[in-house]
């Protein structure tokens, strides 16, 4: 099950049990830092919410990362993935829409595809995903929402590391968030 963490009153994650584990051996992470998962009332001490698995965990190497520097991304791969979709989708439905500018029935649809993708795009970059999908339906406040949100989206994958081109990602930097390998933080 996914955890996220509160470190200095911000949140970070989902991660996985075995990342968390890993920002804890690194000295990233302190048991004494807060954690959440599905099914828990609060906020609850990393030591508790780990149980056994916290008691194997050795105190952090000398010369290790800070203890007060947070995990590096706040989004998981697969959220990475999820954004990166979406924002693909969504450039070109925009493309899509600009030849469909002469027939009515093909503007609808569009407009229809954009209020969707943005639901998703906005649902998976943890924004207000309903005002994006009600604001899709009008004119100009579409395209603001639409510029913010792709905006958001592009500085959720660079601060990854993934390179944002005119199309969207570079498919190569999604490539080796896949490999099991570029899950470790």
């Amino acid at each position: 099950m996914n955890i996220v963490i509160l470190k200095n009153g911000q949140k970070h994650g989902p991660f996985s049990e075995e990342d968390v584990i890993k920002f804890l051996k690194s000295g990233r992470l302190i048991l004494s830092d807060l954690g959440w998962r599905e099914g828990l009332a609060g906020w609850t001490p990393l030591s508790q919410l780990l149980g056994p698995a916290a008691a194997h965990i050795p105190p952090p190497p000398p010369g290790s990362a800070s203890v007060t520097q947070p995990p590096s991304s706040s989004y998981s791969n697969a959220e990475i993935l999820r954004i990166a979709g979406f924002q693909k989708i969504l450039i070109w439905v925009v493309v899509a829409s600009l030849a469909s500018i002469l027939n009515l029935y093909v503007a609808i649809v569009i407009a229809v595809l954009t209020a969707v993708f943005l639901f998703q795009l906005a649902r998976a970059l943890r924004q207000p995903a309903w005002l994006f999908a009600i604001g899709a339906f009008i004119p100009l406040i579409s395209v603001i929402l639409l510029l913010a949100l792709n905006s958001d989206a592009t500085a959720a994958l660079r601060k990854r590391g993934i390179r944002v081109g005119l199309l969207g990602a570079n498919k190569g930097d999604l490539n080796r968030l896949k490999e099991p390998q570029a899950a470790i933080a």
